[in-house]
């Protein structure tokens, strides 16, 4: 046990912490393999590995809260913020966070969250009676036990993010730290890689730290680290806004001590970025492939860098057209211009589709009735454009007809169990397979629903290609219950859970966004 404890701390605190640490977590492990024989289900109870890994959170937790390290004081701070009680479901709105630093809401809200990432089997009702139970079981462990609560009042770890934030790469230190070890994110760290062909490769990590929204509220690590941190307002909003990294190809143009000033060749903008001595690894010329993060004026590498090596006016010229056309939502983060008209364009195409369809949902039977319907709308938009127009853009372009191409997945096409096509005004065309069992689900407001309108549901709300807004279309004409009753959230009204719910599973959806639509 001592092992893993060692292994996530990095060196952080020293070895008589780790030996304390180890020893509280080995006593609550013990005492948590005899109490889970006594639940009264078995969809809690854990193997060997997964309960250690559990005694050894909850032990970082309560060294967190009592040493006032502030990760979990952070994660009250945005749930007070955002849905008025710091403890979700544990704790109702309006009132304050508990006295006591381990206090049996915190327990509960803790082992809640970790349960589920522990187990994927299940979907994991918060009022279930066995997290009471164990929560009530930790609770005692540590109440009344001032060896155990002095020793873990001392933490070192606090050292750790009170170092200076002068530099961005000391930031990324603190960041990826608390991305990959600490208790309340490994978890959803290690599911990530998991999902993203279980290797820890370095863009999928900084994909992870940068910019993935967890179950923690649809927070993001960079969220939890800038309320840590002692920084200003403006360094605070300036680390929350990494997930929008500035992924592009820089040619360098002038090398410093420690500074490269380098052209960003897609927008033509320049960046000063800090590299320290790893200046002589560049050289003028040079093109790199790589993303920028802001930090105190700066700017700073963020995951792999490219060598594109030094290309010709001509290969710079069709890089920067290839750019544009494959990664909007790329571009659109640094290429304001860009950004406006494709903002302009998906207004058009909003209203266009709406005057065509007469709603912006519309439910086709299956998969070739819906494309039928798409590309009917799009040549009588185009019919009724000045000819001269189109014909100039399809010479332009090379285009055999003026309308676009659109390419469908073949599961889509051949899907005969309903399809809910909706355009969202502030992004594009989204769609929904399986939009049957989706309405007869959200139609019934007593429970009872099937697998597959619970799956639907499901997949519907966990989906990364559905927005809050198609979410929201829906639930304005069926409500919220069926909803709530899939992820067993039931007879609680006292905050609005299906925010909440939507924070949990589409958190990146709450952060700046930008149309679907690229530009030839």
């Amino acid at each position: 046990m001592s092992q893993n404890i060692k292994k996530n701390r990095s060196n952080l605190i020293s070895g008589i912490e780790i030996k304390e640490l180890s020893k509280i977590s080995y006593e609550l492990y013990t005492l948590l393999a005899k109490s889970q024989k006594s639940f009264s289900y078995d969809t809690l109870v854990l193997p060997k590995n997964k309960l250690s890994e559990l005694s050894e959170t909850i032990v970082e937790f309560a060294e967190d809260v009592l040493s006032k390290v502030g990760i979990w004081e952070s994660l009250e701070f945005y749930n007070n913020d955002l849905f008025g009680t710091p403890l979700p479901y544990s704790l109702p709105c309006n009132m304050h966070a508990p006295d006591q630093a381990i206090s049996k809401e915190r327990l509960h809200y803790l082992l809640w969250n970790k349960y589920t990432e522990l187990i994927s089997d299940y979907t994991i009702s918060p009022g279930h009676r066995d997290i009471y139970f164990i929560a009530g079981v930790v609770f005692n462990f540590f109440e009344g036990q001032s060896n155990k609560i002095t020793s873990l009042k001392n933490s070192t770890l606090k050292k750790f993010f009170n170092s200076s934030n002068l530099y961005g790469w000391q930031v990324k230190k603190k960041l990826i730290w608390l991305g990959k070890h600490s208790y309340l994110f490994r978890h959803s760290y290690k599911n990530y890689i998991d999902e993203n062909g279980g290797r820890e490769d370095i863009p999928v990590i900084d994909d992870f730290m940068c910019q993935n929204s967890t179950n923690w509220s649809g927070l993001g690590v960079p969220d939890i680290l800038a309320c840590v941190l002692d920084i200003s307002g403006d360094e605070r909003i300036e680390l929350r806004s990494w997930y929008q990294r500035h992924l592009s190809y820089y040619k360098m143009e002038k090398i410093y001590n420690d500074m490269l000033e380098v052209n960003n060749i897609i927008n033509d903008r320049k960046y000063l970025i800090r590299v320290g001595e790893e200046s002589r690894l560049f050289r003028i010329g040079q093109i790199i492939l790589g993303s920028l993060v802001p930090w105190n004026g700066e700017w700073y590498w963020s995951g792999l860098q490219s060598d594109c090596g030094e290309l010709s006016a001509d290969d710079i010229e069709e890089i920067k057209k290839d750019f544009i056309r494959k990664s909007p939502q790329i571009i659109y983060r640094f290429y304001d211009s860009l950004l406006k008209k494709s903002k302009e364009s998906n207004k058009v195409h909003y209203q266009n589709f709406r005057k065509f369809h007469g709603d912006n949902l519309i439910v086709f039977p299956d998969g070739h009735s819906m494309a039928s319907a798409i590309q009917k709308q799009h040549r009588l938009e185009y019919e009724s454009q000045d000819k001269k127009k189109v014909k100039g853009v399809m010479e332009r372009h090379n285009l055999k007809n003026p309308w676009p191409n659109y390419s469908y997945p073949q599961d889509i096409l051949d899907s005969d169990d309903g399809i809910g096509l909706f355009y969202n005004p502030d992004e594009g065309m989204e769609i929904m397979l399986s939009f049957n069992d989706l309405l007869s689900g959200l139609e019934k407001k007593e429970g009872n629903l099937s697998e597959p309108e619970t799956d639907a549901i499901r997949s519907f709300i966990e989906s990364e290609s559905i927005s809050v807004n198609f979410v929201k279309k829906l639930v304005e004409k069926y409500g919220s219950k069926s909803i709530l009753e899939t992820f067993l959230i039931r007879d609680r009204d006292d905050i609005d859970y299906l925010a909440y719910i939507l924070r949990c599973y589409k958190g990146e959806y709450y952060r700046n966004r930008y149309p679907n639509l690229s530009f030839h």
